[in-house]
This record gives structure tokens, C-alpha cells and sequence, in this order.
């Protein structure tokens, strides 16, 4: 970081400072972070140690997270935020390296596919490097070996999906089970961890791999399911990717007799309901309580929606539904979950801005 930029963030830093609770502290993690981004205690910081090139359009970042960091298990994803312009955005991202290589190299590892407009995966792309660090939070997720003990798995993943699967299949937690990864691609260029997957399909029993092609094969349906993984019905699935393919996975899983008690499934975006469902009533106005900011509801747009049109700057991650970033409370009133369509009550309770439409 240069020294102008510095000296204006401790500029800024500086502005209002006394009117701050408990500024000192604050003043001392601020001054802590300046010099060493790590040895900050109000704020976790991972440092970049490796950087690697998994397709034209992705890449993988190994990262070291302080040691007060609390580790992960397989398949959970790690909130993290980048200032850009001035302004810190959060996402989350799935972490594609298994518990075993922090607890034995203190290190984690995310990858990341460049999303065309995306505002954070395309900063990752062209800004960040190797020996800078990154904001991060406590890895979270259920999406988990943890959630069933059945010893065959089929590892269903399209596109960047592979990512948390990639970190279960190299879980020892999953070295006694019988897998098999069924990754769907759109062309070869696009296979991400190619190499590593081959390798451990060749030298590891109870592993089989199968790549599908969809610009070949097509999309996802009964006959590859069966061709692929005849023993369907004996095992439990793990399955994540863009929300189209899960939606349609889903249905042709539970049409093959799998029942939804089996399944698991870790999707990237939120689908949204054709429309919420529709009341007698018109749609109320919105109180932002800190900012005494009232909007009125539109029926459709969410509260995160509303907020950022309003021309507020909530805290929000994913976008999703998964990270908990936007948690916030609502005092009264009624919300519609994005997701499947179920109204909450009316009464105080904790609701996810990004998810939650206002109803009532």
C-alpha cells in the first residue's frame, strides 16, 4: 500500500474519532493492521500464499487465515470482502481444500470462476496477489460429509459446483466410502481440478470419476443418470451447481426414487418463485428503522432490493440465501422467503434481507 493511500486512511480513520465508543482500542487494532494485517484482533485477515491458474476462467487461492481462525469441515464456504472503489463488498465462496490441509499446513484454499459483470470474482482476477491479504470470516455451512453416514455416494457437480465436492472427495472422512463424481462441463477447457481428479480416479479404489459433456451429451436427464450410476438407488447424493441445473437434478433424483431425506444439495443463486404469493392487501411500506427511512413494497423486490434502491448500503454477501451476512431483525410485520414461498410470522424474529420479501 502506498504511503498517500495510507496516510489518508489514517486520515479518515481520524475523522470523528473521539465521538467513537471504546475508540482506543480500535485506534490500537487500526494501527496494528497498518503495519501487520494479521496481527489484527477486531478484524480476521488471511494472507495469499499461492495463487493457481485452474482454467482460463478460474483460479484457485491458497490462503493463511490467522490461528485464532476455527477451521472448517468439507464443504463449507468462507465469507470474505474486498474494498473496491471505496467500498467494501462481501461474497462467500466454497472452500475446495479439506480440514486436513490446515490443521497439517495452516492453510485454506477457495477457487473462484470469473463470472462475466461479476464485481468480485473479476477484482480477484486482476487485482489480487501473492503476499497481499484478504478479509475473511469463520468458514459456516451444512452442507456437510457430517449430514448422513451412508457408506455410497454419488457426487453430483456442474461447472464451478465442484468446488466444496472437490474438498469432501479429498476428505479422510470420505476415504472408506464408496464415490462416484459425476461432473457435468459444458466442453473440456472448462474442467476445473482435470488433473487431480484423474489421478485420484486412477490410484484411489472406491473412487470413480465420470465427466459429462453437456455440448456432446446434452443436459442432465434419466438415461445418463442411469448409464452412469446404475446403483442410483443405493446411494445417498451430494449435488451442487447453478440453481437450474439443482432444480432439474432434483426432479429426475427423486423420479429415480431418491427421496429428499437423501439428498443434498448446495446451490449457487437463489431461483426465484414466478411470483410471491398474492394477498388481498396492497403492498406495505417498509420502515428502515436506523436511518428512520421509509420505502414502499412492491411485492416482489426484496428488502436488500428495496434498501439498495433506496440508496442505503446494507451488509449482504451472497445474495442468496446461504451466508447469513444480511441477517438482520424485524420487529413486525410479515415476510415471503424467496426460496420456497413461506410466509413468515408477524411477530419479532432474526430473517435474511436478500431472501425475504415484504408482504405485510
Amino acid at each position: 500500500m502506498g504511503q498517500s493511500r495510507r496516510f489518508d486512511r489514517v486520515r479518515e480513520f481520524f475523522a470523528g474519532f473521539w465521538q467513537r465508543e471504546n475508540a482506543l482500542p480500535i485506534y490500537l487494532d487500526f494501527l496494528l493492521r497498518e503495519v501487520r494485517p494479521g496481527w489484527s484482533r477486531r478484524v480476521m485477515m488471511a494472507k495469499v500464499v499461492a495463487i493457481t491458474q485452474e482454467t482460463p476462467t478460474c483460479k484457485s487461492y491458497c490462503l493463511q487465515p490467522p490461528g485464532r481462525w476455527q477451521g472448517h469441515s468439507a464443504g463449507m464456504h468462507l465469507p470474505l470482502a474486498v474494498e473496491i472503489n471505496g467500498r467494501w463488498t462481501r461474497r462467500t465462496y466454497s472452500i475446495s481444500s479439506p480440514p486436513e490441509q490446515y490443521r497439517q499446513q495452516g492453510t485454506i484454499t477457495i477457487t473462484v470462476k470469473r463470472i462475466p459483470g461479476g464485481l468480485v470474482s473479476n477484482w480477484l482476477f486482476g487485482h489480487l496477489r501473492v503476499g497481499q491479504w484478504l478479509r475473511i470470516g469463520e468458514a459456516a455451512g451444512c452442507f456437510t460429509l457430517n449430514a448422513t453416514a451412508a457408506p455410497k455416494l454419488l457426487l453430483l457437480a456442474a461447472g464451478s459446483g465442484i468446488t466444496p465436492l472437490f474438498a469432501m472427495i479429498n476428505d479422510p472422512q470420505a476415504s472408506h466410502r464408496d464415490l462416484t463424481l459425476l461432473y457435468y462441463c459444458r466442453h473440456p477447457g472448462e474442467v476445473i481440478f482435470a488433473r487431480q481428479l484423474e489421478a485420484l480416479a486412477s490410484s484411489r479404489p472406491g473412487f470413480r470419476l465420470v465427466v459429462v459433456f453437456s455440448h456432446r451429451e446434452g443436459p442432465i436427464d434419466l438415461p445418463q443418470l442411469g448409464r452412469y450410476c446404475p446403483d442410483l438407488a443405493q446411494r445417498d447424493v451430494f449435488m451442487c451447481g447453478p440453481q437450474g441445473f439443482m432444480d432439474k437434478a432434483a426432479e429426475l433424483l427423486q423420479a429415480s426414487g431418491v427421496t429428499p431425506e437423501r439428498l443434498f444439495r448446495e446451490s449457487f443463486g437463489v431461483r426465484r418463485p414466478q411470483s410471491v404469493p398474492a394477498t388481498e392487501e396492497s403492498p406495505s411500506p417498509v420502515v428502515f428503522l436506523k436511518t428512520r427511512l421509509t420505502v414502499q413494497g412492491d411485492g416482489h423486490s426484496t428488502l436488500l432490493e428495496l434498501a439498495e434502491a433506496a440508496g442505503l448500503k446494507p451488509r449482504h454477501g451472497c445474495r442468496a440465501g446461504v451466508c447469513h451476512q444480511c441477517k438482520c431483525t424485524k420487529v413486525s410485520g410479515q415476510v415471503v422467503d424467496l426460496r420456497d414461498g413461506r410466509a413468515s410470522g408477524f411477530a419479532q424474529e432474526d430473517i435474511q434481507a436478500c431472501i425475504s420479501v415484504p408482504r405485510g
